[in-house]
C-alpha cells in the first residue's frame, strides 16, 4: 500500500472537475477527509506530517489544504483568489471552515479529521435539503 493507493480511494477525480458543483465538492471533500482517519491511513501505510499524507518508504506527501479541497476550488474567483464567504460551508453553517477554533484548526493542531467530517456531512444535508 501506498500514497497512491491511498489517493485512488480517498482523492478519486480531480479537484477543479469536483468544485463545479456544491454537491459533487462536499461529496470529494468527505471522501478525502474519511481517507484521513487513522484507521484509513494506516490501511495504505501513510500518515500524516505537517497537515500532509506522508508515505515514509518513500517520501512522497499530499497536501491537505486549499489546493486539495474541492470546495476551496469551487469559490476560485476570476483573479483565482479563494472567497470562503461563497463556501457552501459557510453558507451551510453560517461559519468557515478554517481560522481559530474551527474544524480544520483541529486538523491543523491535533491531525483530528472529525470535526471537518462532521462539518461535510452538515453541509451535505443542507445541500439535499435546499435540493427538495
Amino acid at each position: 500500500m501506498s500514497l497512491n493507493s491511498w489517493k485512488k480511494e480517498y482523492y478519486v477525480g480531480r479537484v477543479r472537475t469536483a468544485g463545479k458543483g456544491a454537491l459533487t465538492a462536499v461529496e470529494h471533500s468527505l471522501k478525502k477527509w474519511e481517507g484521513l482517519l487513522p484507521k484509513n491511513l494506516k490501511k495504505h501505510g501513510v500518515h500524516i506530517s505537517h497537515n500532509e499524507v506522508y508515505n515514509p518508504e518513500t517520501g512522497a506527501s499530499f497536501p491537505i489544504d486549499c489546493t486539495s479541497c474541492a470546495l476551496c476550488h469551487s469559490t476560485i474567483d476570476k483573479y483565482q483568489t479563494i472567497d470562503c464567504n461563497e463556501c457552501t460551508i459557510t453558507h451551510a453553517t453560517g461559519q468557515r471552515c478554517d481560522g481559530n477554533n474551527s474544524p480544520y484548526s483541529a486538523f491543523l493542531d491535533h491531525s483530528n479529521p472529525k470535526p471537518m467530517i462532521k462539518v461535510l456531512k452538515k453541509t451535505k444535508a443542507y445541500i439535499m435539503k435546499e435540493a427538495k
